[in-house]
């Protein structure tokens, strides 16, 4: 079965599909002017960002990301405030954790934000602040193993808010 991307207008009768590949396209996040929805596609071979009109059009690709996603754990997209940044979980090989990173809707360039333990299953679910300072995420040391943790993005290292080591579904 394969996961795409629709919108549903107000007042429309049927929803307007955005997506049609036939790898599943999931996690679909509006940008803050309501303009593109940012979502991932991702198979067994590749992954990826990518960026589509909200009204429909053609899709961008903005960067490639590791293919396989752990779907119980769940990978969302955060876009900042200002529309310039997306917050997604990445990494480089299999046995990496994921980390977060952001990626520049403009460049593509991608930046490592946070630098989980190894051994662990990564760093999830971004959720920038409104005044774009903070970045809060879910750090996981297991599937059922998480916490919270909150990153300010004008420099230091990750400081801890929960301490409940339990399963955590997103922010």
């Amino acid at each position: 079965d394969n996961s795409d991307i629709y919108v549903k207008m107000i007042g429309a009768e049927k929803p307007l599909r955005l997506t049609s590949n036939p790898a599943p396209d999931t996690d679909p996040a509006w940008s803050p002017d309501g303009r593109y929805i940012a979502f991932l596609r991702q198979s067994a071979e590749e992954g990826g960002v990518f960026l589509v009109p909200a009204l429909g059009g053609s899709e961008r690709k903005l960067v490639d990301v590791f293919p396989y996603r752990p779907v119980v754990i769940g990978n969302t997209l955060s876009y900042s405030p200002d529309g310039k940044l997306l917050a997604a979980p990445d990494k480089n090989s299999q046995q990496q954790p994921f980390s977060i990173f952001s990626i520049s809707i403009e460049t593509g360039e991608k930046t490592k934000l946070t630098s989980p333990s190894a051994g662990t299953v990564g760093d999830f679910f971004p959720a920038f602040s409104p005044d774009q300072k903070t970045l809060a995420f879910v750090r996981s040391v297991s599937i059922a193993a998480a916490d919270i943790y909150l990153l300010p993005l004008t420099g230091g290292e990750p400081t801890r808010l929960t301490y409940d080591n339990t399963s955590i579904r997103g922010l």
